[in-house]
């Protein structure tokens, strides 16, 4: 155990195909958003993408004191977001400490 606990972060590049406005988009994006704060308890934040209709970049962090927790965490949010079939990941990495 570290008993500075432990810090970790995940970037997802998304895709959304089939989004024909912001409001669309947005629709997607805060359903995803609240899903991962309500099954983690992470922060999470739209970073990139905003004025697009069709793209985003969402930024999460969560701290434990647990490692495993945070890679649990890091699959279910893979899961949420793989679950849609309004979503496609172009890109996604994590990092923890």
């Amino acid at each position: 155990m570290n008993e500075t606990g432990y810090l970790g972060w995940a970037k997802f590049v998304l895709h959304l195909p089939f989004s024909h406005s912001l409001k669309e988009k947005r629709s997607a994006i805060n359903s995803i958003k609240e899903k991962i704060r309500n099954s983690t308890g992470a922060s999470v934040a739209e970073v990139g993408g905003n004025d697009t209709w069709q793209s985003a970049t969402i930024t999460v962090a969560i701290v434990s004191n647990e490692a495993a927790f945070i890679e649990n965490a890091w699959n279910e949010m893979l899961r949420i977001i793989q679950q849609r079939d309004d979503v496609v990941i172009v890109d996604a990495e994590k990092q923890w400490r």
